[in-house]
């Protein structure tokens, strides 16, 4: 804590005005202005409390997702201007708030909140570890590779499918039976796959060839993550289908990256 003491002081003029600094406790000051003396009392006229900011907001966020923390400087006297600096130093945010909208892996690390006082090189200073979790896919038995890829063609164990979150938004994924499974940043998804021209298809029964929806819903509860798959497969008519279910859990880290990412990496 730093206590900032405000001084009366006795210009030229013989006016008297207050000032602020950090020092420590003074007792008194003569002053002798335009040929007359004058003793004005200088000491604690008003203590101005200076503490660390406190820093509010969760820490531990998976990854791709959006990330919020709050400085917060109210505990000061008067209040402190606030900047945000990243691990390796940089500011990152010249308000009281932290904002990282698309978390990745590389964000991991001690963030710093800088406190200064107004008209003062006073600083304190607060530090938050900010953890970013990663998941992959849920591992899949082998005999859910009777998803097909968009263009009717199985291959061997893995599966590639798209995922559409919103009416732009379009992830397109590989998941084999070993749960490789290329990054996205979406924790719940509902995809269908479809052999007909590569296009998104409808939960509505096919009119050529066969519909298979492979649902996988994410519940993440600290690292465990259990996923439900389920698999439906309409005849031409949909008159005939076959559901199956089944639970996986196993212990999970999260991966991100936008289509075009995901796809860059695929082909390196």
């Amino acid at each position: 804590m730093i206590i900032q003491i405000a001084t009366l002081v006795v210009n030229d003029s013989g006016s008297l005005f207050s000032t602020f600094w950090d020092t420590n406790i003074q007792c008194c000051e003569k002053r002798f202005c335009n040929g007359t003396f004058f003793m004005a009392k200088v000491g604690v006229l008003l203590f101005k409390v200076f503490n660390p900011p406190s820093i509010i907001g969760e820490t531990e966020v998976t990854e791709g997702n959006t990330l919020h923390l709050l400085c917060d400087g109210s505990n000061s006297d008067p209040q402190p201007t606030l900047q945000w600096m990243s691990p390796d130093g940089k500011m990152v945010s010249e308000s009281g708030e932290l904002d990282i909208v698309i978390t990745t892996r590389n964000m991991t690390g001690i963030y710093t909140c800088v406190a200064t006082l107004p008209h003062s090189t006073a600083t304190m200073i607060s530090t938050v570890d900010i953890t970013i979790f990663l998941i992959d896919c849920p591992t899949l038995n082998s005999t859910d590779t009777m998803i097909v890829n968009m263009s009717s063609t199985a291959v061997g164990s893995t599966a590639t499918y798209q995922c559409r979150d919103g009416p732009t938004d379009v992830y397109t994924t590989q998941c084999t039976s070993t749960g490789v499974w290329d990054p996205h940043p979406l924790s719940t998804l509902d995809c269908i796959e479809s052999n007909g021209p590569g296009q998104m298809s409808t939960l509505q029964p096919c009119q050529v060839g066969v519909i298979i929806i492979f649902l996988v819903v994410l519940v993440q509860t600290g690292l465990l993550v259990g996923a439900l798959v389920k698999i439906v497969l309409f005849t031409k008519k949909g008159s005939e289908q076959k559901t199956r279910e089944e639970r996986l859990e196993m212990d999970v880290n999260v991966a991100y990256g936008t289509p075009k990412e995901i796809m860059a990496r695929r082909t390196s």
